[in-house]
């Protein structure tokens, strides 16, 4: 039997839906609305595009910000008065798309509430340039759209790759394949809906990190934390009047090691800073989902 190490992280997944098919025979196309954060002409999305296109069962729509958008979580232009503008536009390579002045999670509300003949069955947001991990995850507008969507009651991927790496491929290509399994498993598009909600949808957070075939497989992990408080210290002390500073420990996780033993991490942050993949489901407030984290138990492995 190959080590994790052997195959892509693809190439598992790919191994996995044919050894495990869909049950109820053939599955209809899927209407699947593409999002991210680093704006539409970004190299991530056109990735991800290019990826879920090259499948004629999926009906791809782009709706994006027409700028890099990072850090703004699941902001929304909902003051008094705001406004967004919409404009045609593509990306990188051509796909017709849709730009939105706005934020990552405007552009998933104003395609499923008011453009869209037809609600989307999944939304995809990513390829994010940077881990969203740890803290990140609430900031991250790529995991915001995502939880935009779920609270729409529409089940949602991010996916995002580690800072520098600059090769998206075989990112887009493991989201294709999670998106093709998504079409044809009842059982998995059941798993994306919180138990007895259909007005609720997990999302499945992916990170991936730069390491070679992908890294040593995938982890199925809650969200950790890359800064941890460890005291204050006394700095001064006059007549009385203390002055102190809070201690903290930074664990830097875009410093990743590929080649480390370390097994049976329990959080994301642990995980990817020891060359594995990550995958966290999310309920739409960005907690992690209890029941979610033991349904796809068996999900993870497979990768």
């Amino acid at each position: 039997m190959a080590t994790r190490s052997s195959l892509s992280i693809g190439a598992l997944l790919s191994l996995a839906l044919v050894l495990a098919p869909a049950a109820g025979g053939a599955a209809p196309p899927l209407r699947v609305l593409v999002t991210d954060d680093d704006g539409v002409g970004a190299p991530g999305i056109d990735a991800l595009v290019t990826a879920l296109t090259a499948n004629p069962q999926l009906e791809v729509t782009v709706v994006a910000p027409a700028v890099n958008q990072s850090g703004t979580g699941d902001r929304i232009s909902n003051q008094p008065d705001a406004t967004i503008i919409t404009m045609a536009a593509t990306t990188a390579s051509g796909t017709p798309a849709t730009a939105v002045d706005g934020f990552p999670a405007d552009s998933v509300l104003w395609a499923v509430l008011t453009v869209l003949p037809e609600r989307p069955d999944l939304v995809v947001s990513g390829i994010n340039a940077g881990q969203n991990i740890g803290e990140a995850v609430g900031l991250s507008g790529t995991v915001g759209a995502a939880r935009w969507a779920a609270r729409l009651g529409i089940p949602a991927i991010a996916a995002s790759v580690q800072f520098g790496e600059s090769d998206y491929t075989q990112a887009a290509e493991f989201v294709a394949d999670v998106v093709e399994r998504f079409r044809t498993d009842k059982g998995f598009r059941k798993r994306m809906r919180e138990k007895g909600s259909a007005s609720h949808g997990i999302v499945l957070n992916f990170n991936f990190p730069d390491c070679p075939d992908g890294g040593r497989g995938m982890e199925l992990v809650t969200v950790g934390r890359a800064i941890t408080y460890t005291g204050h210290t006394l700095l001064d002390e006059v007549a009385g009047v203390r002055t102190w500073r809070l201690e903290q420990a930074v664990t830097n996780t875009n410093i990743v090691d590929c080649s480390s033993t370390a097994e049976d991490p329990t959080t994301d942050v642990e995980a990817f800073v020891n060359g594995f993949a990550t995958l966290t489901p999310l309920t739409d407030e960005g907690q992690v989902s209890t029941r979610a984290m033991k349904q796809f138990a068996q999900i993870a492995k497979r990768y």
